[in-house]
């Protein structure tokens, strides 16, 4: 028998949040929550804010395939990022077969056999 877990609602308990690495050591981590969904005017103003770009020390930003990280405001704004030192690059999309860790069946997961990473020596 199976036990029953009463559903909750998660609205107005998720979180959001937007981090980044701090440009100096008394601040290693910035970030930004929102108890809504992030939209790309909201990328926009936390990367202009938190990572302003410097002319000759330019800034590498990788960010996923998430809507607001991909939206036409944010790819309006790359130029305009790009000439202020603030370079976006963004993550391929998720594929499972370059991750020896994603094996497509969840039973073959910790049984699949590891290649040596050099031949045995004789």
């Amino acid at each position: 028998m199976r036990p029953v877990v009463p559903y909750e609602n998660p609205q107005g308990r998720r979180v959001n949040a937007l981090a980044a690495p701090g440009t100096h050591q008394h601040a290693p981590l910035i970030w930004r929550t929102a108890s809504h969904s992030w939209k790309g005017e909201h990328v926009l103003a936390f990367l202009r804010q938190s990572l302003p770009g410097r002319a000759g020390h330019p800034r590498i930003v990788v960010l996923d395939n998430a809507s607001c990280h991909r939206s036409r405001t944010v790819r309006q704004a790359r130029q305009e990022l790009a000439e202020c030192g603030l370079w976006l690059w963004y993550l391929p999309p998720y594929s499972p077969e370059r991750h020896r860790t994603h094996l497509p069946h969840p039973q073959a997961r910790g049984h699949a056999p590891c290649a040596p990473s050099r031949p045995p020596r004789p």
